[in-house]
């Protein structure tokens, strides 16, 4: 995980799959750090937002409030729909570079 970089507090990620986090989650809680979902909660194996921090003193309470005031909440909230595998699209068809529901949630809610 990069929160384990000395370089990096901490590292967030939306609509995530268990696969995605469930190793990483136990490394960073191992080396002393914590993650959360991006509403503070803490993390479970249903976890699709991620918001992991290296341990320091008041760095997870300061990103989350970030999180919140940027309005990262919200969108993992409006994600947390029940996960399905997306539909293939063939290379090079006209459906291809579409953007999934999810992807056009977080465009819409960063313009």
């Amino acid at each position: 995980m990069h929160c384990l970089l000395p370089t990096l507090a901490g590292f967030t990620e939306l609509d995530l799959n268990s696969w995605d986090l469930a190793a990483g989650s136990l490394l960073v809680q191992e080396a002393g750090g914590r993650i959360t979902d991006t509403r503070g909660d803490e993390y479970t194996i249903a976890t699709r937002d991620c918001f992991a921090t290296n341990g320091a003193p008041g760095v997870h309470d300061a990103g989350l409030t970030l999180l919140r005031e940027a309005g990262a909440h919200e969108v993992g909230a409006a994600s947390a729909a029940p996960v399905r595998a997306p539909a293939a699209r063939p290379a090079g068809s006209a459906d291809a570079t579409s953007a999934t529901p999810i992807e056009e949630k977080l465009q819409s809610s960063t313009s």
